[in-house]
């Protein structure tokens, strides 16, 4: 007995949905799971950006592009680079939302943040305001 080939055509097309969808599926958590990465540049005495927004596990690379030696350090002291010289890097991933401010532990001139929310959390923007306000 022979299937109608609509009916056949049917059930060919189902098994090869279901060794597809699986794979298609696979495809999008490893793109999902891919890791994010933000930076950061020191330049002219400055980080650039002074505020960043990123996600939660991002991780972020600082490069020393001056002539001369600067640091990543953290204020609350629980990271840092210690001395990049031109051209190095520092990377730090950023586990749990909060708001970081860093500095160069050379130039106390040079500080900045960081703002770590929740995936597809909005983080307030950050004002800056003259100093006695």
């Amino acid at each position: 007995m022979s299937l109608p080939r609509s009916l056949a055509t049917a059930l060919l097309a189902a098994t090869l949905a279901g060794s597809i969808f699986p794979l298609t599926a696979r495809m999008g958590q490893a793109a999902a799971a891919a890791p994010r990465r933000a930076h950061v540049t020191i330049q002219n005495f400055a980080f650039a950006p002074l505020t960043l927004k990123v996600s939660v596990g991002t991780t972020v690379v600082w490069t020393n592009k001056d002539t001369v030696a600067h640091t990543v350090t953290a204020t609350h002291g629980r990271w840092g680079s210690g001395t990049l010289n031109q051209g190095q890097t520092y990377a730090y991933t950023f586990k749990k939302p909060g708001t970081y401010a860093y500095r160069c532990a050379f130039h106390s001139s040079m500080v900045a943040t960081v703002i770590v929310g929740a995936p597809g959390h909005k983080p307030r923007a950050v004002v800056a305001r003259p100093a006695g306000y």
